[in-house]
């Protein structure tokens, strides 16, 4: 792959994740009532939503095409190993669910009930239970590189506060919160992809 297009794909991966966090603000802006804290990112897209439209083409579905443009990236510049190999393929998953939640809406309160409602929280849950593994696994490929010795030890920690917050999430320990645990899940991933994009940005490829 030449080096314009890998420069291609870790722009989009770097950019996706603004843009979609300006679509949930804004969204969420227009729409009283709503709360960070305990309504989950996916109601804003839920059927019948006012602006669901938004969230389900710029929103969700183009997150999920930036983190497939992770993934291509990472399999592109990265010496490949099982590690760095299974690391993205995870995140490929991850990114392919993401584009099928959009696809896919949530049912209102995003309780699952129609086929459509249980498709959304299938592949949300797959996508969420994947890319959890994408931090240790480029933990164990970046080994001692001193050039990403920054990154590979915040790569272990997202993925410990992400294997922690996961299960909590999924099983609704703290429902009323999870809205909250949802966006510092997601939050944490993406904040460490872009830095795992910014960092292969300046690699000469």
């Amino acid at each position: 792959m030449s080096g314009r297009k890998i420069r291609y794909l870790n722009l989009g991966a770097v950019i996706g994740p603004i843009i979609f966090t300006i679509v949930v603000f804004s969204l969420a802006f227009m729409r009283p009532g709503y709360s960070h804290v305990s309504q989950l990112m996916s109601e804003l897209g839920e059927t019948g939503a006012p602006n669901a439209i938004v969230m389900n083409t710029l929103g969700t579905p183009l997150l999920g095409v930036s983190i497939l443009m992770f993934a291509l990236s990472l399999y592109a510049c990265l010496e490949k190993t099982r590690s760095s190999q299974a690391a993205s393929a995870v995140i490929l998953i991850g990114g392919v669910c993401m584009v099928a939640g959009g696809i896919f809406p949530c049912d209102p309160g995003c309780i699952p009930v129609t086929p459509i409602g249980k498709m959304h929280e299938l592949v949300s849950n797959i996508g969420f239970t994947g890319i959890i593994l994408a931090p240790f696994l480029l933990f164990i490929h970046f080994g001692n590189s001193y050039s990403w010795k920054t990154l590979r030890l915040s790569s272990l920690y997202v993925g410990i506060i992400t294997m922690i917050l996961v299960p909590i999430f999924l099983m609704g320990v703290f429902e009323s919160w999870n809205g909250a645990i949802q966006r510092i899940l997601l939050g944490l991933l993406l904040i460490w992809m872009e830095g795992v994009s910014l960092k292969l940005l300046r690699e000469p490829h």
